[in-house]
């Protein structure tokens, strides 16, 4: 009997929590259907649809890459885990955007391997988003207030910035090169093992997913994420680029700001600048047939020189209230720098 696995790699900001927590929500028709969804999260919390500990990230500091490495010895125990309902080895669907930093060829040769050891028919499903409205979306989680205080993996992938979209180090570039990482993937698994799908709002990701595993799906039951406004995030970048610690992040999660109404986006010309660094694996990429959805085109945008004063306006705010408030004593020379910051955006000391 002919063994599957489903394995869906991302890419981050493609719908990945959407379609995981479908899956999660749909654990008992995905068992009818001889399918097992492998993943980390409690049972009773579909909101921790993907697998987590796949991925070891590390950023080398020395040429700014980062090093992703499998960590083979779950995929093995995933394996051997999950059964069909009769108590045979099942068809089994694992979850995870860090599939998607991979792109090392040794890595992905390693991963095929023992895979096969195990799964008879292997697809590697991606999605795929325009690279400057992924890379928009992706980095706001560098500057976005936590209230738990952890990082994202953004944070090894992007450094703060006011401007909404990010430099691009070695590393985003890396990571943004689709056809890079799909080309690498289809040399490990056999190209037409690799599916590359275009990202759409949330329902829209999952009906693919729904069809392909049998099962039934209504659009009307997912939300789709709302961006970002403009003076709130403005104001995250504000503590990020002052590099303001977890505590005054978890603070200001929760602070109030008035919105200005749109998002904080590029230019039409600084979008198309950025895309050209791509243009060759993009290319590459619709030859293959695969597509990218619209970008930022449609979108209410908001210039950071019309949003800064009042968002500084907001951090200034900000600070006296935090100052006066209970949790202020530790967080004196953190306000500081806060402080210092604002006060040289304002001046024009540091250009935005």
């Amino acid at each position: 009997m002919t063994r599957k696995l489903l394995l869906h790699i991302g890419f981050h900001k493609t719908g990945s929590t959407s379609i995981q927590r479908f899956l999660a929500e749909s654990e008992i028709a995905l068992a009818e259907h001889g399918w097992s969804f492998a993943r980390s999260g409690p049972p009773d919390r579909p909101d921790r649809g993907h697998y987590r500990g796949l991925v070891r990230l590390h950023r080398d500091p020395t040429d700014d890459h980062i090093q992703a490495k499998f960590r083979l010895q779950r995929f093995v125990e995933i394996a051997e885990r999950h059964t069909s309902g009769d108590g045979t080895r099942g068809d089994v669907i694992i979850s995870s955007e860090l599939l998607s930093w991979v792109s090392d060829p040794e890595e992905l040769r390693a991963l095929a391997e023992v895979l096969r050891s195990s799964f008879d028919e292997i697809t590697i499903l991606a999605f795929i988003r325009r690279q400057d409205s992924l890379a928009v979306s992706h980095s706001q989680q560098v500057v976005k207030p936590r209230r738990n205080g952890l990082l994202s993996p953004a944070h090894v992938l992007y450094e703060p910035s006011l401007t909404p979209l990010p430099p691009l180090a070695p590393r985003t570039r890396n990571y943004l090169d689709f056809a890079k990482t799909l080309r690498a993937w289809g040399a490990a698994f056999g190209e037409h093992r690799v599916e590359t799908l275009t990202y759409a709002p949330a329902s829209d990701v999952i009906v693919p997913v729904a069809s392909k595993l049998g099962l039934a799906f209504e659009p009307d039951s997912v939300r789709e994420n709302v961006g970002l406004d403009a003076r709130r995030d403005l104001f995250n970048r504000v503590l990020a680029v002052a590099e303001s610690p977890a505590w005054i992040n978890r603070l200001a999660f929760d602070f109030d700001i008035e919105p200005i109404g749109g998002s904080l986006l590029p230019t039409p010309s600084e979008a198309r600048s950025f895309l050209e660094q791509f243009s060759s694996g993009n290319r590459w990429l619709e030859g293959i047939g695969a597509t990218f959805a619209p970008g930022l085109e449609n979108k209410e945008s908001v210039s950071v020189e019309r949003c800064l004063p009042t968002a500084l306006d907001a951090v200034d705010r900000f600070i006296a209230e935090t100052s006066e408030g209970p949790h202020a004593h530790g967080l004196e020379h953190e306000l500081d720098r806060v402080a210092e910051t604002a006060r040289r955006l304002r001046s024009g000391a540091v250009s935005p």
